[in-house]
């Protein structure tokens, strides 16, 4: 059964069609959703964070603070975040 979905709510697939990808990489991506809002979308293997991810983290927040952007953090699928690689 199909859930229906509210008008303007965006999904991952929304973004990725319109292709309004503002920064790729190996462990992350940013989505801009309109209104000076980007979303960070973790790469890893079930969403982990290894050091290379959270100092990519703390380079994106450094640029969406320069150019005044708000920055959520967001995924879609069963985990959000499987905690750190250590």
């Amino acid at each position: 059964m199909e859930i229906a979905r509210p008008d303007g709510v965006l999904t991952l697939a929304d973004l990725k069609r319109r292709k309004a990808c503002v920064i790729e990489s190996e462990t992350a991506n940013v989505w801009d959703l309109g209104d000076d809002v980007w979303a960070l979308e973790f790469r890893t293997k079930m969403n982990t964070l290894p050091k290379e991810l959270l100092e990519n983290i703390d380079h994106i927040r450094e640029r969406a603070e320069a150019e005044n952007k708000a920055l959520v953090l967001y995924n879609e699928g069963p985990l959000f975040a499987a905690g750190a690689n250590l």
